[in-house]
Order: C-alpha cells, then structure tokens, then sequence
C-alpha cells in the first residue's frame, strides 16, 4: 500500500546494456543527507527459484502504476533470446510493457529476478514472462561497482547443439564418424586478430566442426552448460576444453 510517489533526479553511473541494466544515484535533498531516506530498498534472495513457487511481479504495466501480479515459476532458467549471457526465470505472473524494471518477489518479498521480456505474438501477456535471474543481477552489480562496467569472457564462436539435426548435418558435411554424444558442436566464427587472417581460436587449436564436451573438467550436454562454465571466468582467463575432433578426444586451452 502506498500513500504518495516521489520522484528524484538521478544520473546513469554504469550500465550493461546486454542484460538492459543500469544503476542509478540518486539526486536526494540536502537535508536527506545521514538520514533515513524516505524509501526502502528490497533483499535480493541469491538461492535459485524451483519450478512450481509463487512469486509476484511489480510494476506499471501500460502506465498503471504499481500493479501486482501473481503466479509461479514455470522454469527456473531460461536462456535469454537474445544472448547467452543472460538467464532468465519463465513465470506465469502477468508483466506487459511498463512491468521491465520491476522485481519479480517471493512470498517471503525478497527479490528473485527482474521482470524484463515476455514472449508472446501479439506483444501482450500470453503467459511466458521473463525475469532476469538474480545470479545474473548479482554479477552484473559487483562488475558495475568495481569496473563501471560488465566484463564478460567470450570464446568467439558460434556453436549448436548436437541434437539429431545438427547430427547428421555434421555426419554429410563433415565428419561421418562422428560419436554420438552429447555436446556442442563449433559452427561458425568471423571474429579475426589485428594481425593476420587466421581466426584467433584457430590459432589457439579450435577449429570448425570440433565438439566442445567439458570446459575445465565440467561436462557440457549443451549450449547452456557452456555459456554457464564460461561465464564463471573473467576475460583472458585460460580455461581447457574438451573437444571431440574426427574421431580424437583432445584437450585445448
């Protein structure tokens, strides 16, 4: 229940525009200032939601300020769309435009993602709300506070899935003997060094068609046990990939 709205001037201090994140200082009264500002803050839950727990949307959808929808947590962690970078809580509280911002709460109003997409045809609520996931905020907070912007580690390429389809585009295009396990598969990469030609993951030994299995000794099923090990390290970090190549398993850094 609110009695009244307070608007403040703030400034942009940092931004990630891949999560669509910005943290904000605000511009507050002189006579604020060591006092108790007229506004609380919420607790952000670092523990991952589970399929099935309620939780409720806040926001101004369509202007209407500070609705309140509630539903549950259809899947806990949804790649972004957009990047790999994000992740995501699908829930079935309603969020339209005006709700991106706004905290998705427990029932016990910690915070556990920030309402940011929907998925829909139409541009409406169809039941597939996204939030971004709090480890995500979480990092996105530390590296803003300490570098004044998200660093983010990349191995720049383009994978897929090693699902039937991909499967057996491999097997023609490349690789008839390919095993059948599970993985990602390398296809594609435009990213050149300032000083030649060559690819700088060809240069490191990774190659178009390679089978990326384990990242630092941690299995990889698919694309999102890849981006989730990478993301856990800073860029120039080494890291060492298991790849399946013809029919070798190999090590690479």
């Amino acid at each position: 229940i609110y009695d009244r709205i307070y608007y403040y001037e703030a400034e942009v201090v940092a931004s990630d525009p891949i999560s669509d994140l910005a943290m904000l200082k605000l511009k507050v009264p002189d006579h604020w200032a060591g006092n108790d500002m007229p506004f609380h803050y919420l607790e952000i839950e670092a523990t991952p939601v589970i399929s099935g727990e309620e939780v409720i949307a806040i926001g101004h959808p369509h202007g209407l300020y500070f609705s309140v929808s509630k539903g549950i947590v259809s899947h806990p962690d949804r790649r972004s769309r957009i990047t790999s970078y994000v992740r995501h809580i699908q829930s079935t509280a309603a969020i339209n435009k005006g709700n991106s911002g706004g905290p998705l709460i427990n029932m016990e109003g910690k915070v556990v993602g920030v309402n940011s997409v929907i998925v829909s045809p139409t541009g409406e609520f169809n039941g597939l709300g996204h939030a971004i996931r709090t480890d995500t905020l979480i990092r996105s907070i530390e590296h803003m506070l300490t570098y004044g912007e998200v660093l983010r580690p990349a191995i720049w390429v383009s994978t897929a899935n090693l699902n039937p389809f991909v499967f057996k585009m491999v097997q023609e295009e490349y690789n008839a003997n390919v095993p059948k396990v599970y993985g990602v598969v390398v296809v594609q990469y435009n990213y050149f060094t300032d000083s030649d030609d060559t690819p700088y993951h060809v240069l490191q030994g990774l190659l178009m068609w390679d089978i990326i299995i384990a990242v630092n000794g941690n299995p990889v099923n698919d694309q999102n046990d890849l981006s989730r090990e990478i993301a856990k390290h800073m860029p120039d970090d080494v890291v060492q990939l298991i790849i399946i190549r013809q029919q070798s398993i190999m090590a690479i850094d």
